[in-house]
C-alpha cells in the first residue's frame, strides 16, 4: 500500500480531458506518485487501448462501489467515497478529468511531516469570477505557496481543535431529509445540511476543490458510522450531494486523524467568460502556478480543455 496516490474517477465522455490531465501528471509528478483511475467496466478496454497499461493503474467503478453506477454526478461521488476499498494507498489526492497540474509536486505537497495527509478546509470560495475579490487579491499578492502559507490559512488549528460536533449521528429516514431540505427548482441541497446533521455550530467551511482524503477516515465513516445503521454511501448522497463535505464534517466531529489544515491547492473556472476575464487582467497559467498546483476547467460548463 502506498502512502499517497493520485485518484481520478473518469469515463468515456471525458477521455480527451483525462488525456490532458494525464499529460500534466506526467510532466509535473517529480516523485512518481502512483496514479489510480476508476472507470465504468464497459470503458476499461477503451482507456487501456488509448493509454496502455503502464501510465496508471486502472480499476472499475464496480470494484469500488460494489455495483455499476450511473454516469451522472451522484454516481461519481459514491465511487470517490469508496476509493479506500481499493487498498491502493493510505491517502488520495482527489482529481477530476478536467483538472490540470501547473507545476512540480511531490509527496510533501500532500502529506504532512507527521505522515498524515493535509486537510483542505477553507472559509473562502476558490471558484473564479470577476466579483470574487478575495481570490483576486490572493492571485495578485506577492506571497507564494511554500507549499502552504500559514499566513493565508483561513481556518487555524486552534479553531479546529475547539470544534465540537455530534459523533453519534443517528440518521432519520431519507424521506425526512427530502422533505425538510427540498431545494428550489434547479438548485441542489446546500452543504449546510451536513453540518446540521453532525450538529456542528459556528463557521461554514468548504473542503474542496482537490481534497486530500485519508483512507482511514473514509473507512471509519463507512464502517463505524454508516454500517451499524444499515446505511451506505449511496444513502448519503441523496440526503446531500456533496461527498467531500460528508468527509470533512465527519472528520471534524470524530477527529479520526490529526487535522493539519491547508487552503485548496486548486483554482476552479466554471465559465468560458471567466477565463476571458482573467486573461484580460493578465492572468495566465504561469501566474496561477505561483499560488496553485492545479486548475479545474469545469467540464460540465466549459467548452475549453485548456486555459
Amino acid at each position: 500500500m502506498y502512502d499517497v496516490a493520485l485518484f481520478c474517477k473518469s469515463f468515456r465522455d471525458d477521455i480527451e480531458r483525462f488525456n490532458c490531465l494525464l499529460q500534466s501528471v506526467e510532466k509535473y509528478n517529480v516523485s512518481s506518485i502512483p496514479f489510480l483511475v476508476s472507470v465504468p467496466r464497459r470503458d476499461i478496454n477503451l482507456f487501456i487501448d488509448k493509454f496502455g497499461t503502464s501510465r496508471f493503474e486502472i480499476c472499475s467503478d464496480y470494484d469500488l462501489a460494489g455495483f455499476d453506477i450511473s454516469d451522472g454526478w451522484t454516481g461519481q461521488q459514491i465511487v470517490k467515497l469508496s476509493v479506500y476499498k481499493s487498498n491502493f494507498a493510505k491517502a488520495y489526492v482527489m482529481l477530476d478529468s478536467d483538472f490540470l497540474f501547473l507545476k512540480d509536486f511531490d509527496k510533501s505537497t500532500f502529506i504532512h511531516s507527521s505522515g498524515y495527509p493535509y486537510t483542505v478546509i477553507t472559509k473562502l470560495n476558490y471558484t473564479y469570477n470577476p466579483h470574487n475579490s478575495n481570490l483576486l487579491d490572493y492571485i495578485f499578492s506577492q506571497s507564494a505557496i511554500h507549499p502552504h502559507p500559514d499566513n493565508f490559512q483561513s481556518v487555524k488549528i486552534d479553531e479546529i481543535n475547539s470544534i465540537q460536533g455530534n459523533s453519534q449521528v443517528q440518521f432519520s429516514p431519507i424521506s425526512f431529509y427530502d422533505q425538510k431540505y427540498k431545494p428550489p427548482a434547479g438548485q441542489v441541497k446546500p452543504t449546510t445540511i451536513i453540518k446540521e446533521i453532525f450538529q456542528r455550530t459556528g463557521e461554514n467551511y468548504g473542503f474542496m476543490p482537490c481534497p486530500l482524503l485519508s483512507a482511514d477516515v473514509l473507512r471509519s465513516l463507512d464502517q463505524d458510522l454508516l454500517e451499524p445503521q444499515s446505511f451506505t454511501f449511496a444513502h448519503l448522497i441523496p440526503i446531500c450531494p456533496w461527498e467531500y463535505h460528508w468527509y470533512g464534517e465527519y472528520l471534524l466531529s470524530h477527529k479520526t486523524i490529526p487535522i493539519f489544515p491547508i487552503e485548496p491547492i486548486c483554482i476552479c473556472f466554471a465559465k468560458d467568460s471567466d477565463i476571458d476575464h482573467a486573461k484580460e487582467l493578465g492572468i495566465n497559467l504561469d501566474i496561477l502556478s505561483h499560488k496553485f498546483y492545479l486548475v479545474s476547467l469545469a467540464a460540465r460548463h466549459l467548452s475549453r480543455f485548456t486555459f
